[in-house]
């Protein structure tokens, strides 16, 4: 390495700080990047997955009220209590709706929502049919209309949210599972690069101070003998042009 020990003593030094430091430089971007991706997927998991799943649970329940509310209006006296609970039952399952819509983040999602909102839809249809024939007192009517297009309309709609469910924590599973990928990956790059960053650092302080030690050492040891008035000892072999060669 005669290019290295014809170098300044500073450029020797700079070389091998300057080594070192670009490698932490490295590192730590890395690190930070890594961290990033990490982050963002447990963001995804925090605001969009799990929120979506509970709140479809939610919507769920509320639909299932509507529809035991109805039934229930079949058979009771006090169909005005009765229709207030199932208003109310209603009112909170629209506003379930509008705080899971901003959190579709898919085609596929959007697309299952719709066929909910379109199955629940008829069901609603269905159940202004069924309340009408029941104030009209024609009770056989409405419970043939609820076993048939009630059951029918109202178990499309559940299913559909129950795909929209299955879709959500398939989403949150593969953003652990990404989360996960991205450690194990970033563990094994941060090692390696903190490996290659330790080794060019021992190499390049090893050769830098091995260099200017090593003449420094040599002139030394020759000043030692002129101090001590030998002066029959050989010439000093001057091997670097740096400022101890010169």
């Amino acid at each position: 390495m005669n290019w290295f020990s014809n170098m300044k003593i500073g450029a020797k030094l700079g070389i091998g700080y300057g080594t070192i430091l670009s490698l932490v430089v490295v590192l730590g971007a890395l690190s930070l990047l890594e961290m990033a991706k990490i982050n963002a997927n447990l963001l995804d998991i925090a605001t969009n997955w799990l929120p979506s799943v509970q709140t479809l649970g939610e919507l769920r329940f509320d639909a299932a009220s509507v529809r035991r509310l109805e039934l229930l209006y079949l058979v009771t006296t006090d169909r005005a209590g009765v229709r207030k609970r199932m208003d109310d039952a209603l009112a909170t399952l629209a506003q379930g709706e509008k705080a899971y819509e901003p959190m579709i983040s898919s085609d596929e999602e959007r697309r299952i929502y719709q066929n909910f909102h379109t199955a629940w839809d008829k069901h609603i249809a269905v159940r202004d049919t069924l309340i009408g024939l029941t104030d009209q007192g024609k009770s056989k009517d409405a419970l043939a209309l609820s076993d048939g297009d009630g059951v029918a309309t109202y178990t499309a709609a559940d299913q559909f949210l129950g795909e929209d469910v299955k879709l959500n924590a398939k989403g949150s599973e593969d953003a652990v599972k990404s989360a996960a990928v991205v450690y194990s990956s970033s563990r094994y790059l941060v090692i390696g690069l903190l490996a290659i960053a330790v080794i060019i650092g021992i190499v390049v302080s090893v050769t830098a101070s091995r260099s200017i030690s090593g003449a420094a050492g040599r002139m030394l040891a020759m000043i030692e003998q002129v101090a001590a008035n030998n002066l029959t000892i050989a010439d000093l072999n001057v091997s670097s042009h740096d400022e101890i060669g010169q």
